[in-house]
């Protein structure tokens, strides 16, 4: 059974779920370019009450199609806490940006939340 992103009834607020952005960042900025798309990206999320839980970069890989032209992207996943409210404002500053090609946020229910986690830290370990 899955979370559902909504209002909490009982209190009449939003509350604070867990989700998971992934954007794409263009492919041909330098590293520290990178760098400070995903700080701005943080920073925003912050500033709508966010809290950040993992922040995952995937490195820069080819694009299973090209997105405006572009052939490779860099990856960024980001784990946070956050109201509905904090999406939205973090998505619109997204479709501002030049920089972003795609993103997606969705609603990380807690069971999917710790497996991943196990996961990460297993696939650290390792090394």
């Amino acid at each position: 059974m899955s979370k559902r992103c909504y209002y909490d009834r009982e209190t009449g607020k939003q509350s604070m779920r867990r989700y998971e952005l992934t954007f794409i960042t263009r492919g041909e900025l330098a590293q520290n370019q990178i760098n400070e798309q995903a700080e701005t990206v943080l920073k925003n999320l912050e500033k709508s009450g966010g809290k950040l839980i993992d922040r995952y970069d995937w490195g820069l890989l080819n694009l299973a199609y090209p997105i405006k032209r572009h052939k490779k992207g860099f990856y960024t996943t980001l784990l946070f806490d956050g109201a509905q409210n904090t999406v939205r404002e973090v998505e619109s500053k997204l479709r501002l940006s030049d920089a972003i090609l795609r993103f997606l946020s969705v609603c990380v229910p807690s069971t999917q939340d710790s497996i991943r986690l196990k996961e990460k830290n297993n696939a650290s370990s390792q090394e």
